[in-house]
């Protein structure tokens, strides 16, 4: 460690104290451990790496303070460009109901790809395909409260099992998809996807700045 030895001598004068930065290749990428100056006859001591680390973790803790569960959600879409819905029982909690996409919440040392497979395994007996993912991304209807994951899949061959969470499912076309009473948030999955014209989607619930991505 190396300490300039003006430290206490200069009026206003700035000091840092270095430590070797180790990589993989050299030992001489120095960096700033800490500063101490003296300004106006007031000794400061100024840590970079402190304030940086506090920033990280100001941030880190208001971003999972304000979430309030993660969902994995699955977009499955056969070969003629119709997606599976599937109606909610009137006791879920969200969109009790309303037709939604296969969806699971993400348990405790799950990762998000883990709990989308469990959710199609519960719901469904099939051949797929995974073409696209994304997240995460906060949904847009509920208060970002939720950290979502998406997943889309080509549905290849199979059957459709229902469990105690719903009551129906329909493969549904661009052309019949308004006549479904979709919960919240289902339009907007659609569009990350671009499985459909926006067209052809509920105008009132798509966010007004949301850029759909490519397959």
């Amino acid at each position: 460690m190396t300490r300039c030895p003006e430290l206490l001598t200069g009026k206003n004068s700035v000091c840092p104290w270095m430590i070797p930065s180790i990589t993989a290749s050299i030992w001489f990428n120095w960096f700033p451990l800490a500063v101490i100056y003296r300004y106006d006859d007031i000794i400061h001591i100024d840590c970079p790496i402190i304030k940086f680390l506090l920033l990280i973790y100001t941030r880190l803790s208001t971003r999972l303070m304000a979430i309030k569960d993660r969902f994995s959600i699955n977009v499955l879409e056969n070969a003629d460009n119709e997606v599976l819905l599937l109606k909610r029982g009137t006791a879920t909690e969200l969109g009790p109901g309303r037709w939604g996409f296969p969806a699971g919440h993400i348990e405790t040392g799950e990762s998000p790809m883990q709990c989308s497979l469990r959710e199609l395994e519960i719901g469904t007996d099939h051949t797929l395909e995974l073409i696209g993912q994304i997240g995460p991304v906060n949904d847009t209807f509920y208060g970002g409260r939720y950290e979502i994951y998406l997943y889309h899949y080509r549905w290849q061959a199979g059957r459709v099992l229902l469990n105690h969470e719903h009551t129906a499912y329909a493969w549904v076309g661009r052309e019949q998809y308004k006549n479904y009473a979709v919960m919240d948030g289902i339009d907007e999955d659609l569009l990350y996807f671009n499985v459909w014209p926006r067209e052809y989607l509920n105008a009132d619930k798509l966010p007004t700045e949301r850029k759909p991505s490519g397959r």
